[in-house]
């Protein structure tokens, strides 16, 4: 395992810490997860240990995948035929998620000890590890694509040609994801079915808020999937999703709606919504996957992580002055260009 140092310390804790000599960061490729494979097999393995840390033991934690690596497989893609190559490329990724997903099943608590950068592959499998634990540095970048690390620290990359597929991506999904009439995005190319996740169009900067398309969703989903004051995933009438019994409101969804009432300027109506989720929490502050509003009882996974998340990313849109909601879906930095404006001009 030349690029996993692995250790056993008193009280059977491995420690497998990513160091590849051969570069100045750590980077995901075939040898690499190999490695790191054998060193999660052992640990699942060894009746002695009982849980394991993954480090580095470089500066930064894993700069996501290897960019010439990546690039040699849509190279292989292109020379061969097309719909080959994309199963390539598909099969690559999977086997990659596979390693991951043996990390989660071990049976054996893994903690992702992040000591410095963590993008993309790096990042997934961060949320593999059942635990996170980051180290007090604002310097580091957690959760960035390797496209994002190309424009904003210089690592290189194609940024051209990701750009252009970015853009015919965009185009794409609001060529055949809008319905028109619905005057909503759908839930799949050439459906007439709502969903809900399409409230996170503005929230992760798809759109800006201000475009008729995001408003128009907005108030599709509230017309059609509110039910009793809080927002379902889906129609569960309309949606075959092998489920025999009713679906209760997915809670992150009436966050999300939230948070689109917020950047929609609808300040009372977000903070109505807001305040009616935090009363159904528990006795300790806790809330589920769900809530059945016939029953007036929480449903599905709990605790839900996703409940939480989104509840602290709604609360500090509403009460902070820098809102996640408008630094994503670029609104903040507009207005902030037209205080500067406003200001220069003032001066």
């Amino acid at each position: 395992m030349s690029n996993i140092r692995f250790e056993i310390l008193e009280g059977g804790i491995a420690v497998i810490a990513w160091g590849d000599p051969d570069r100045s960061m750590n980077v995901l490729y075939p040898q690499a997860l190999r490695d790191f494979e054998a060193a999660v097999d052992r640990v699942s393995a060894d009746p002695a240990i009982r849980a394991a840390i993954v480090t580095s033991d470089k500066p930064s934690f894993i700069a996501g995948a290897d960019l010439d690596w990546f690039l040699s497989l849509q190279s292989e893609a292109t020379r061969a035929d097309p719909e080959l190559g994309a199963q390539l490329i598909f099969k690559t990724l999977y086997d990659t998620s596979l390693v991951f997903r043996r990390l989660e099943k071990c049976g054996k608590p893994f903690v992702a000890a992040i000591n410095g950068t963590a993008l993309g592959g790096g990042f997934e499998l961060c949320l593999a590890c059942h635990r996170r634990i980051v180290a007090n540095d604002e310097s580091i970048q957690i959760g960035l694509p390797e496209s994002k690390a190309v424009e904003k620290l210089g690592f290189k990359g194609p940024i051209r040609r990701w750009r252009k597929i970015r853009a015919q991506i965009h185009k794409d999904v609001c060529d055949k994801g809008y319905d028109a009439k619905l005057g909503s995005f759908v839930q799949s190319y050439g459906a007439t079915e709502l969903d809900a996740s399409a409230l996170l169009i503005s929230l992760v900067g798809f759109l800006p808020p201000s475009d008729p398309r995001v408003r128009s969703t907005v108030e599709a989903i509230e017309w059609h999937l509110m039910v009793d004051g809080l927002v379902m995933r889906y129609d569960p009438r309309r949606t075959k999703d092998g489920l025999k019994t009713r679906e209760g409101a997915f809670l992150a969804c009436s966050f999300w709606l939230a948070d689109n009432l917020i950047l929609l300027g609808r300040h009372e109506d977000a903070r109505r919504l807001f305040d009616y989720l935090l009363s159904l929490r528990n006795d300790v502050g806790l809330l589920a996957e769900e809530y059945d509003t016939s029953s007036g009882r929480m449903t599905g996974n709990f605790p839900q992580a996703f409940s939480h998340v989104a509840l602290i990313n709604t609360a500090h849109n509403l009460e902070k002055q820098e809102k996640p909601a408008e630094q994503r879906s670029g609104k903040r930095t507009q207005s902030s260009r037209r205080k500067t404006k406003t200001t220069k001009s003032a001066s």
